[in-house]
């Protein structure tokens, strides 16, 4: 699978998820397909999919701080960076 297909399945799992949603946070591809998660027009962070491996960037980072291998294991990791784990 392509880094390009990668990034479309976790901005469409990230879309879907109930728990980003109720806390007001939105889910964009940009153009060059980086994943870009913000709430309120604030960026949080930045996805992008590099030799099929996902990095997350959170915002005023100039690297990537998490790595995960598969689209379910980011959509856990960004839930737990914004503090959303415990959250009801």
């Amino acid at each position: 699978m392509s880094d390009q297909e990668i990034e479309i399945l976790l901005w469409q799992q990230l879309e879907r998820n109930v728990l980003l949603k109720r806390h007001g946070f939105s889910v964009v591809v940009s153009e060059t397909g980086d994943v870009i998660v913000d709430k309120r027009g604030h960026v949080r962070g930045v996805w992008r999919s590099k030799a099929g491996q996902l990095e997350w960037t959170p915002a005023g980072y100039n690297e990537a701080q998490l790595f995960a291998a598969d689209v379910g294991e980011a959509e856990q990791m960004v839930i737990e960076a914004l503090g959303l784990d415990d959250a009801s």
